[in-house]
C-alpha cells in the first residue's frame, strides 16, 4: 500500500515511511510551558506592589525588583493584564463623572473656532468654521489670511443668509478676533447670547473641537502642510465638509448624516422667540454672576446660567455618567 501511494505521489517510498512514524509521534508542544494556576496566581500580589510602589513604570524594572521571587514571564503577563485593569478603572471613572450636552433643536447653539491649515506663497492659511451643534452640521467655513473681529461678523451674515436665521446661543473661544468689540457689538445688537470659553479648556468647547478635527482629518489639512496656492485649503475643506456633512453617518444620530438630521430637526423659533430667551438669559447671568470675585469664578457662574437658561426652555439635556444632572450638581461641560 505504501509503494502504491509512493508512486501516486511520485516520491520514494522510504520519504512516505517517515513522514507516516512522524505524524504518529506525539509532538512536544510550541513554546514554554505554562505554570500552574496556583504559581501563577501568587505572582499577583508582588507585581502589584511592586507595580504601585514604582509608580506603574514598564515590566522591565519591576522584573529587576522581583529578580529571583518572580519568573520575568510571569513579570511580563501581569503587568500587561494589571495595566489594562488600571486603565479600565480608569476610562469607567472618567465616563462617570463626564457631563455632556445634548441640544434638542436646530441653530440652538452654534460654535465658532479657528485652526491654521496650511502655508501658501502668501502666507499662513487659516479657517473660521460654524457648526450647529444640534444636528452636527458646519454652517460655514471661512477661509483665507487669519482672521479679524470683522471677519466673523461677515462669517455669521454669511450663515444667516444660507440658515435663514442667527444662532439662540454662539459658542467662542478667547482669541483676539472672537474678543473683539466688533463681534460683541455685533452679538448685542442681534440678541445672540455669547457663551464664553473659559482659557486653555477645550471641553468647553468640543462641537467646534471636533468639527475642526475632522475636516484637517478628512482634508489633510494642518498648520505645517505646503499649499500650492491661496485657493487650495478653500477646494480641500469644501470637499471634506461636503463628505462629513452628507455622506458620514454618526452613531450618535443614530447613523444618519448630519444634513439628514438638520432636515428633521426642529428649530428653536418653534419653542420661543428670540427676544423672551435673551432676556431670561441676560437675567440669569446677571442673577449668578453678581458675587464672583474672580474672572473665572464669573465665567464658570455665566456658562451654567447659560445652560440653565436653555435647559428651562427645553432646548438642550445635560448628563452626568449618562443620567440627567439634577440642579444641585455643579456642571462641568465635557
Amino acid at each position: 500500500m505504501t509503494a502504491a501511494q509512493a508512486g501516486v505521489l511520485g516520491m520514494p517510498e522510504r520519504t512516505l515511511r517517515d513522514w507516516t512514524v512522524k505524524a504518529d509521534t506525539a509532538r512536544r508542544p510550541v513554546g514554554n510551558p505554562g505554570y500552574e494556576e496556583g504559581t501563577r496566581s501568587a505572582a499577583r500580589e508582588p507585581v502589584l506592589a511592586e507595580l504601585e510602589a514604582q509608580g506603574w513604570p514598564g515590566w522591565r524594572p519591576v522584573a529587576r525588583a522581583l529578580a529571583g521571587r518572580v519568573p520575568t514571564r510571569l513579570v511580563q503577563q501581569w503587568v500587561a493584564a494589571l495595566k489594562g485593569e488600571r486603565r479600565r478603572r480608569e476610562r469607567a471613572g472618567e465616563m462617570e463623572r463626564r457631563t455632556s450636552v445634548r441640544v434638542l433643536g436646530r441653530d440652538v447653539l452654534w460654535a465658532e473656532d479657528g485652526a491654521y491649515v496650511g502655508r501658501s506663497p502668501r502666507g499662513k492659511e487659516a479657517m473660521e468654521l460654524l457648526r450647529d451643534a444640534g444636528p452636527a452640521r458646519t454652517v460655514a467655513i471661512g477661509q483665507g489670511a487669519p482672521a479679524r473681529g470683522e471677519d466673523l461678523v461677515a462669517l455669521l451674515e454669511h450663515a444667516r443668509s444660507t440658515r435663514g436665521t442667527l444662532p439662540l446661543v454662539l459658542s467662542r473661544d478667547n482669541g483676539g478676533p472672537q474678543k473683539s468689540i466688533a463681534l460683541a457689538r455685533y452679538c448685542e445688537r442681534e440678541c445672540v447670547v455669547v457663551l464664553r470659553n473659559c482659557p486653555r479648556t477645550a471641553r468647553h468647547n468640543p462641537f467646534a473641537e471636533r468639527a475642526i478635527g475632522e475636516l484637517k482629518e478628512v482634508s489633510g489639512l494642518d498648520a505645517d502642510v505646503s499649499l500650492g496656492d491661496s485657493t487650495e485649503a478653500r477646494r480641500r475643506l469644501e470637499a471634506a465638509w461636503r463628505t462629513l456633512d452628507h455622506r458620514r453617518r454618526r452613531a450618535r444620530l443614530g447613523y444618519r448624516t448630519a444634513a439628514a438630521m438638520d432636515d428633521e430637526m426642529p428649530g428653536w423659533y418653534d419653542r420661543t422667540t428670540r427676544e423672551r430667551f435673551y432676556q431670561a438669559a441676560r437675567a440669569a447671568i446677571e442673577e449668578a454672576t453678581v458675587r464672583c470675585t474672580t474672572a473665572r469664578a464669573r465665567r464658570l457662574s455665566e456658562r451654567e446660567a447659560i445652560f440653565r437658561t436653555l435647559e428651562d426652555f427645553g432646548l438642550i439635556v445635560r448628563t452626568r455618567g449618562g443620567r440627567p444632572l439634577t440642579r444641585t450638581e455643579t456642571a462641568t461641560i465635557a
